[in-house]
């Protein structure tokens, strides 16, 4: 049954647990599955019925929770109370952040230590992490055992870290950023995903408002890091409850990028173009910047889908037209970049490459390093298609250095590809294969198949010019099955390219020393 692992881990593996549900699963007949939903409704009381007193856990919780040492030490409960709301932990010093007001931090650790209501264990760092059992995490989320003040400081705490950490790429404190929310991402989702799964009776109250404002920046957070479709869409859900249309408008901005991250692309249709209308019709006044971005996004969109150009080119002026309308020197840049890649993808590369460099410009000298990176790759693509690969690689490069410098891991995946695109024709084979076998390891880790799957096909082409036929074929395959993963989601671009992998594998199975006369590009992206 696969759902005993999640079980197992729900009840943290304490053996006492482990027995009672063992117990209670015999003699209830229930699966895996029915006793995890019930764990998660009703915690530690529906084993609380079926065992002895000395076998009951929520007794035997109790007694240490109401110990002597415990009431001698009221800021040892107030500090337990806390870490049972911090799923993963934390260590003595992020403590600082999650209970301010704490005046004995060290006496308090020792109580809970010697009542044994708290763990210690390794964060693979020089910190130890202090958290409690799921459990006894269980136990104190039942029947008001947590004060609603605690409660709420708690989430307090949750949203000013985030937005302490809100910084985007580019900022000198983005890495460092990136770091922190990464120690505490586990406690900062859970805590948010329990404070936002309703609102107060008062839709616009300041507690929903810090609720959505902080869960909208980690949702931001997550599309420069590790793009995560399920904390947009619960974004999304909230944002609708609060019914705050500027909310529900950001909301859509980002599930939509949330989705075109990770190749859903007819979703991430869907949400711009809600989002476009969302914007031109907010109740505070139209924000021409966003519709225009939105649209702007669609338009890229609408190249992975094999939209036609005029549809396109449509999406693109109507983006024009709100752009030029909010007057925001940033918005025109970003709508040139478009205009360029239109340009690029119908084959008008002189055209292409003139509007590119006024973009560069302007991001330039806004000192928008996400944007010129991006500014810089479509460059590169235009002498690329042209194989003029010099040229190409130098710019490139130039994107690969601001993406790394900014920490941006998604832009990082990308210009590796274009850097090892430009050393193939180059005949730099070796630089190349090294260069992708990184972007390879990037793009699983961003869960992105599209990228996995261009990495691979270029790998193939590496190993079949070096002869390498049977691992040509390998990485021909494991290319296929990603873009039959894209096909089953509708984005029709990819049977393309999965056809192409499946010619390429028979050339290799039967002519491979014939390969290079007939075998299908995959170079330029």
């Amino acid at each position: 049954d696969p759902n005993i692992d999640c079980l197992l881990d729900a009840l943290g593996h304490m053996p006492l647990a482990v027995a009672l549900m063992a117990t209670l699963a015999k003699e209830s007949g229930a699966n895996a599955q029915q006793l995890l939903d019930e764990w998660r409704r009703y915690g530690t009381n529906m084993m609380s019925h079926t065992s002895s007193n000395e076998e009951n856990i929520n007794r035997s919780i109790s007694l240490s929770v109401r110990s002597r040492l415990m009431k001698q030490n009221p800021e040892a409960l107030h500090l337990f109370a806390i870490l049972s709301m911090l799923p993963a932990g934390t260590t003595s010093q992020k403590l600082d952040h999650w209970i301010p007001t704490l005046t004995s931090k060290a006496s308090s650790i020792a109580t809970l230590r010697n009542v044994a209501l708290i763990m210690d264990t390794c964060d693979g760092t020089t910190h130890t992490r202090l958290f409690v059992l799921p459990v006894v995490q269980s136990y104190m989320r039942l029947e008001g055992r947590i004060s609603f003040q605690i409660r709420q400081m708690v989430r307090n705490q949750c949203y000013k870290y985030i937005m302490d950490h809100s910084s985007l790429p580019g900022s000198p404190s983005f890495k460092d950023d990136v770091q922190a929310i990464a120690a505490e991402h586990n406690n900062l989702w859970t805590i948010l995903r329990d404070a936002t799964h309703i609102v107060d009776s008062n839709p616009v109250s300041s507690s929903n408002n810090d609720a959505i404002v902080a869960l909208l920046n980690f949702t931001e957070h997550h599309l420069y890091t590790k793009p995560n479709p399920e904390i947009a869409e619960h974004t999304f859900r909230f944002a609708q409850l609060t019914k705050q249309d500027c909310h529900i408008a950001q909301s859509l901005f980002l599930l939509g990028n949330a989705y075109f991250s990770i190749d859903r692309f007819a979703d991430a249709c869907l949400y711009f173009e809600q989002g476009i209308h969302t914007f031109q019709n907010l109740s505070t006044g139209p924000d021409y910047l966003m519709s225009g971005k939105c649209a702007l996004f669609l338009a890229e969109v609408g190249h992975y889908m094999a939209m036609e150009s005029d549809k396109i080119e449509e999406i693109i002026l109507a983006a024009q037209r709100d752009l030029e309308k909010s007057g925001d020197k940033y918005g025109i840049a970003l709508w040139q970049l478009q205009i360029g890649r239109f340009h690029w993808y119908n084959g008008e590369f002189k055209m292409a490459l003139s509007i590119l460099d006024i973009a560069k410009g302007t991001f330039e000298a806004l000192n928008s390093l996400l944007d010129l990176r991006l500014c810089l790759h479509l460059i590169h693509r235009c002498y690329a298609f042209q194989q003029k690969y010099s040229e190409a690689l130098d710019f490139a490069k130039q994107e690969l250095k601001i993406a790394e410098e900014i920490g941006h891991d998604e832009g990082i995946q990308t210009s590796m590809r274009a850097v090892a695109i430009d050393l193939i024709g180059t005949y730099c084979y070796e630089e190349a294969l090294s260069t992708l076998e990184k972007s390879l390891i990037l793009a699983q880790e961003l869960e992105s198949p599209l990228a996995a799957a261009q990495s691979l096909e270029l790998m193939g082409y590496i190993y079949a010019a070096n002869e390498n036929f049977l691992e040509a074929q390998a990485a021909y395959d494991r290319a296929r099955r990603h873009y039959g993963s894209l096909v089953l989601k509708g984005t029709e671009p990819e049977m393309a390219r999965y056809n192409k992998c499946t010619s390429n594998i028979a050339i290799l199975e039967s002519e491979p020393n014939e390969f290079f006369e007939k075998y299908s590009c995959p170079m330029l992206y």
